[in-house]
């Protein structure tokens, strides 16, 4: 799991599907989950680029670009 830099929005793998979901931190509300390849077992959060990191089992590396909430 990471955080954006303004602390609203958390970011989770989740390995057992093959997804990444983005998750409102004040309530935990799931508000996007989308497609990653197999396993994503990393993540991380880059300020310079708003952009979302993920390291999969499968050997890929995928990145996200963030939308603003």
């Amino acid at each position: 799991m990471t955080i954006a830099p303004d602390g609203r929005s958390l970011y989770v793998v989740n390995y057992g599907s093959d997804t990444v979901s983005k998750v409102r931190a004040r309530d935990l509300h799931v508000t996007q989950t989308v497609p990653a390849n197999h396993h994503p077992i990393g993540i991380t959060y880059d300020p310079a680029t708003a952009q979302v990191w993920v390291a999969c089992y499968s050997g890929s590396l995928m990145v996200f670009r963030d939308a603003p909430a």
